[in-house]
């Protein structure tokens, strides 16, 4: 019998049901089975709107990383003007009071508005700032050039970023999370495909064989090796949990 399958993570439950729908591809002509061919159909599309689901929470992480860092040098940015504008250097402080004016017109604020109210006040300081009268001014600056030209790069890693984000959004079928995705594939493989492929091979052992070794063994593969990483992962634990026990006096 075909064991259930729990320990997996995500990713892994992905994985492995892509492997099983491929060792069915392996035997579809020759087994001629239409419910059989439909039950694996639902499990590889399953699979396929989980693995999207996955993509969609690395390329949010990802996003959200690149608006960070663009606000990070947004803020050390201003910080760095403020700075100058003190300067003992008569020429870089009259630069910074000049490019601080000119930052001012949208503020430290943008750090706090929607992501693509920001990326429009971004475009329109980078815009002000690339003006050849300005960029003399920003030359005079220590490290001026340096943070405007990090502003740009951060602010074209985060376009990116949004680009890939809107990618994976539209190929999603669904906004179900990729935790609900994985317990509605799980329920399926252990409830509905396993049982049936058991039936199938008891029914037509010399038929099926074949095909259920392969798929009883990567599932067999896939827990023991989800076991193993489990167990690991709580030896790991007790061994970097401190003592409470204390020495008696």
């Amino acid at each position: 019998m075909i064991s259930a399958i729990n320990l997996l993570s995500v990713a892994e439950f992905a994985t492995l049901t892509q492997l099983l729908c491929k060792i069915h591809n392996g035997h579809k002509v020759k087994l001629e089975n239409p419910e059989l061919d439909s039950r694996f159909a639902q499990a590889d599309s399953l699979a396929t709107e989980l693995i999207i689901a996955i993509k969609r929470v690395a390329e949010s992480a990802g996003l959200d990383k690149a608006n960070e860092k663009r606000n990070i040098t947004i803020r050390n940015m201003f910080t760095m003007l403020e700075g100058a504008c003190v300067s003992l250097f008569a020429e870089e402080s009259d630069a910074a009071k000049k490019i601080l004016e000119i930052a001012n017109r949208y503020g430290r604020k943008m750090t706090t508005e929607k992501q693509l109210e920001e990326s429009a006040h971004i475009d329109s300081l980078l815009q002000d700032l690339d003006k050849s009268e300005i960029k003399a001014i920003v030359a005079k600056i220590h490290c001026g050039a340096e943070y405007v030209a990090e502003l740009s790069a951060n602010e074209a890693e985060f376009k990116a970023a949004q680009v890939a984000a809107n990618r994976i959004k539209l190929e999603s079928k669904s906004e179900k999370s990729a935790t609900a995705i994985k317990k509605e594939l799980r329920e399926f493989l252990n409830g509905t495909l396993f049982p049936y492929i058991t039936a199938l091979y008891t029914l037509e052992k010399e038929k099926y064989a074949s095909f259920y070794r392969e798929i009883e063994k990567e599932v067999k593969n896939a827990n023991d090796s989800a076991r193993k990483a489990s167990k690991n992962t709580k030896d790991t634990k007790t061994e970097t949990t401190p003592s409470t026990e204390t020495t008696a006096e």
